[in-house]
Order: structure tokens, then C-alpha cells, then sequence
């Protein structure tokens, strides 16, 4: 029975957690370890996997010159879609031109001030079609829809001294006039158009103004006779011409991409075309390939070092390793452990008296004292003094008119062990209780029965790690065979 209920032990998780918190010390070495080893584990490996990557692998700086190349591609493409993009919204090519007419409106550029600069003037009406209240009211003649940029197109602005396009003006030589030479739109009388070119006009002097002084602008001649379908023709024919030179470098350059590459431009053409993105938005165009080229990490053996495994997350992952591999090998420890680790557990089991525990700091050398923190040992475990528990047995003994003891002890015991149990010995000595101390070093079966017959009551040391569950177990059944009375215990935790 005692041996079913030594075998049957529970294991005490107040206790693991104590020795654990004693041994603070080493496991915070063995978690720093392996929250080096563990990144120095993958860092290798990192850079042994990238070492022998396939060709298709590239190195950094590769990878760079892909992406670089793939944005160059998607530059290209960004102009060349831009230019189509703007001739199909152009009114060169929603306009009906066949019958178009060409009008010519010759303006005489007058200055108010004597010394002002005409050719400062006449360069200021230069940059008409960067006046946008003026190509905004030319706009207007054409319909609602017609785009304002689309003036450039249509309108030609230009000044000139003495004669004009060829035309001859009686009595102007030596001035200076803006000709203004376009399409009369579909449905508009030459007189219209010239009455809002000349307001347009009027108002664009008035500005210059503040800038110029006082000085004014003249229609004096205008001529609707002219057909415009040729000019018209060679304008739409050298757009056309232009977009094609644009998506013939684009296709060209394309073709010269690595298979990849055209996939990330296809790609991110994909994604943003839906969108209209990719004809006026070049920073979406860069996010887009950015994003596609983060997706594929480069390895390389001359890029990939061991540091690459020193990441906050395999760090973290390493500490955690090495804090449950410690606390995990405590626990296994304790469970596979055939030694006794403390007395409660054969007080309970045996249910005998537990007289006490002598408790006395017993690691020793450098390395065994670092990683049992003797503060906390001595904090948790409390000691009764072995005079106390030798006299208490000795009252004991006597109350119970016993004369005689035998202490057995279990396991070899140390210096210090030895010392005690001479000491308790001289007590109950002093206090007429014969005692004799038995060392029990081998096995229980291989002792004498001339050893337990005869003996009365018996009095148990347990010796911390060097007490075994078996030894314990046989010990208790030899003494139940012999009608031996164990009269109680102590359990010694010294050196």
C-alpha cells in the first residue's frame, strides 16, 4: 500500500513555480541565448537558401534595374496615351472640317504713351493662348463641349510690322498689328466671330494696362475667304503622326523587357487604366509598380546576410523559445524525478508526523550559486532548527515511555547532513533515549532482515535528492513486515 501511494505522487505547482522563480537567473540566460541563436539559426539559413537560389533569382541591385526599367517602360506608355487621349478630346478630331472656312482678322496694336516699346507690346499679345478668360470666350463659339486647350489648335495669334499675311494695307507702314488667323466655327457669321474675338481682345488690353499704360487694340481688316480644310489636314496629320512615333517607342521598348517585367507593366496597366489613372496620374502609376515589386523579395548569396535573421520577430520568437524551454524542462524534470524534492509529500503519502525541515543554502561553486538566487531560496523556505525537532521527538518519545529510537537515514548523507543527525543523536541522548543513526546507502533489498528485527519505533531522515521514491517505498514495507513503527519524520535540505 505505501508503495502504490508513494508511486501515485502528485506534482506540486506551487513548488515548480518557486524553483522556477529561484532560477530566475537562468532562465533569463538561456532566453537571451536563444534570442540570439534562433535569428543567428535563420540568418544562415536566409543566406545559405540564397546562395544556392536558381537563376531566375536576382540580387538586389537586379532587381532595381528591373524596376527602373518596367517605370521607364510605363513613362513611355504614360505619354504616348496622353497624346491620343488629348487629340481624341481635341476639336481637330470631333469638328467637321470639310467645308470649313479660314477667317483673318488683322488688329492694329496701338500704344497711348510716346516711348513705349511696341515690340514689348506686341510680345505681351503673344501670350494669348496662356489667357485663359480669352480662349475660354473662343471656346465658347464652338459649343459647350469643346475644350479650351483646343484653341491652339484652331487659332493662330502672331504680330507682324508694316504688311500682314501677304495682305496689303494702305498707309500702315512702320506699325505694328496681331493677326489672328482661324476657322470660322459651324453656324457662326464672320461678324459674330468678330465681334467676340475683338471683345475678347479689348478685354485682354485692358488688362495690360497695369503692366503697359494706356494702349488699345484696332480691328481693321477681316477676311472669311479662305478654305482652312488643308491647314486643318496637315495639323490632324501631324498629331496622328506623333501619337504613332509614341506608342512605337513604347511597343519597343516593351519588347526588350524580361518576361517579368512585362508582367508588372501589364499589370499595372491593368490595374489603373480602369481607373483612367495611367494617362494623368504618373504618382499612381509609381505606387502601383512599387506595391507589384514589393510582392517579389530578391535573395541573393552576396546580398542575404546572417543579419538578415536578427529581426524584431525572430528575437521575440527566440526569448519565448528559451523561456519555455526552461520552464518546460522544470516541469519534465520534476515529473521524471524518482528523488524526493520535499517532505509534505511523505507526510501525506505515508501519513506519519513531519517533525520539520532543516533548510540551509546547499548549492555550491560559482555556477550553482549564480542560477539559485539564495534570497528568494531562503525566503520560501523556512527552517526548523534541528535542536527543535530533536526535542520535540525526545518529548515524544518519552510521553510515549519509549527508550530507544533508530534513525534511519535514506540516501548517503553529507558532512553537514552527518553533523545534524550526531547533534539530534546527543539530545535525545541527554534526555535518556537511547539513539542509534543507520545509514542506508544501498538498495532496502540488499539489507540484512537482522537490521529491522528487533527495532521498536524508527525515526526517518529524507535527504533532498538523494532519497529515492523505491528506496522509500521498500524501506516502508520492510518495516510493516517487521511490525517496525515509524514514530515520524524530518526532511534536510543542506549541502
Amino acid at each position: 500500500m505505501s508503495e502504490n501511494r508513494l508511486e501515485e505522487r502528485e506534482i506540486d505547482l506551487i513548488e515548480v513555480f518557486w524553483s522556477a522563480l529561484e532560477q530566475w537567473r537562468g532562465i533569463l540566460v538561456v532566453a537571451l541565448l536563444c534570442a540570439m541563436l534562433l535569428p543567428l539559426g535563420m540568418g544562415i539559413k536566409n543566406a545559405a537558401h540564397s546562395s544556392n537560389a536558381p537563376a531566375g533569382v536576382v540580387s538586389q541591385k537586379d532587381a532595381d534595374i528591373k524596376h527602373q526599367s518596367a517605370l521607364s517602360v510605363l513613362s513611355l506608355y504614360m505619354q504616348y496615351k496622353t497624346l491620343e487621349k488629348n487629340y481624341e478630346d481635341s476639336a481637330l478630331n470631333r469638328l467637321d472640317f470639310t467645308s470649313a472656312a479660314s477667317v483673318v482678322s488683322t488688329y492694329e496694336l496701338q500704344a497711348g504713351a510716346q516711348g513705349q516699346s511696341m515690340a514689348t507690346l506686341a510680345s505681351a499679345y503673344d501670350g494669348l493662348r496662356n489667357n485663359d478668360d480669352f480662349t475660354a470666350a473662343i471656346a465658347a463659339l464652338y459649343g459647350k463641349d469643346f475644350m479650351a486647350r483646343s484653341v491652339y489648335d484652331l487659332c493662330e495669334f502672331r504680330t507682324i510690322t508694316s504688311r500682314a499675311d501677304g495682305v496689303a494695307l494702305p498707309d500702315q507702314q512702320g506699325k505694328t498689328f496681331l493677326i489672328v488667323h482661324t476657322v470660322l466655327p459651324a453656324g457662326v457669321t464672320a461678324e459674330a466671330w468678330s465681334g467676340t474675338l475683338t471683345q475678347a481682345l479689348q478685354k485682354y488690353s485692358q488688362e495690360l494696362n497695369a503692366t503697359f499704360g494706356p494702349q488699345s487694340v484696332k480691328l481693321i481688316s477681316m477676311n472669311a475667304t479662305e478654305a482652312y480644310q488643308d491647314k486643318v489636314s496637315s495639323i490632324q496629320s501631324t498629331k496622328i503622326a506623333a501619337i504613332s512615333s509614341a506608342r512605337q517607342k513604347y511597343e519597343d521598348t516593351y519588347k526588350k523587357l524580361p518576361s517579368d517585367g512585362k508582367s508588372q507593366v501589364d499589370g499595372v496597366i491593368s490595374a489603373l487604366e480602369g481607373e483612367e489613372l495611367a494617362v494623368y496620374n504618373m504618382a499612381a502609376v509609381q505606387a502601383e509598380l512599387d506595391k507589384r515589386s514589393a510582392a517579389i523579395q530578391p535573395k541573393s548569396g552576396t546580398t542575404v546576410g546572417i543579419s538578415s535573421g536578427f529581426t524584431p520577430k525572430w528575437i521575440g520568437l527566440g526569448f519565448g523559445m528559451g523561456l519555455v524551454l526552461y520552464l518546460g524542462g522544470l516541469f519534465v524534470l520534476a515529473v521524471l524525478s524518482r528523488k524526493v524534492s520535499y517532505g509534505a509529500e511523505i507526510e501525506s503519502s505515508l501519513g506519519i508526523r513531519n517533525f520539520g525541515s532543516i533548510h540551509e543554502y546547499p548549492y555550491q561553486g560559482s555556477w550553482q550559486r549564480f542560477l539559485h538566487d539564495e534570497r528568494i531560496y531562503e525566503r520560501r523556505h523556512k527552517s526548523t532548527g534541528a535542536e527543535k525537532i530533536a526535542s520535540d521527538l525526545a518529548t515524544k518519545l518519552a510521553f510515549d515511555e519509549t527508550g530507544k529510537i533508530t534513525m534511519m537515514v535514506l540516501g548517503e548523507s553529507s558532512q553537514r547532513a552527518r553533523e545534524i543527525s550526531r547533534r539530534q543523536a546527543e539530545i535525545l541522548s541527554n534526555s535518556k533515549i537511547s539513539c542509534e543513526i543507520l545509514e542506508i546507502k544501498a538498495p532496502v533489498s540488499e539489507m540484512s532482515d537482522a537490521d529491522f528485527a528487533g527495532r521498536k519505533k524508527v525515526f526517518l531522515q529524507i535527504l533532498k535528492g538523494r532519497t529515492t521514491y523505491a528506496m522509500l517505498s521498500e524501506l516502508c514495507d520492510k518495516l510493516s513486515e517487521y511490525k517496525v513503527e515509524l514514530a515520524g519524520m524530518e526532511f534536510i535540505d543542506v549541502a
